[in-house]
């Protein structure tokens, strides 16, 4: 007869726990929310929208009404931002880097 461990347990997860917060927050009038002082793009059409922002160690996505909107690598540099062209008005994406605002990185 097995011990009771062996009746009780399941086998561990393929892929371990990953530890996520979630917080909600306005977009920017930039189409940018702030997670610790960073700050990362989603669609310029969420533009005063509430939005829901999962994020761990690695990783910040962006939610409205349930849908995720935009996905980025995390990164801890502070007053900088993230911003993919993808979430840029047409105009804004004609200026492209001659806005410091919306440069480019953590693609």
């Amino acid at each position: 007869m097995s011990n009771w461990t062996d009746r009780h347990s399941s086998p561990l997860p393929a892929s371990p726990y990953v530890y996520a917060e979630w917080k909600k927050a306005r977009v920017h009038i930039d189409y940018h929310v702030a997670i610790d002082d960073h700050y990362y793009s989603v669609p310029y059409a969420l533009i005063k929208k509430e939005i829901e922002v999962r994020f761990t160690s690695n990783t910040v996505e962006c939610f409205h009404q349930g849908q995720r909107v935009a996905s980025h690598a995390r990164t801890y540099l502070k007053g900088r931002h993230t911003t993919l062209p993808e979430h840029m008005p047409e105009s804004h994406r004609q200026a492209g880097a001659r806005l410091p605002a919306l440069n480019t990185m953590g693609r």
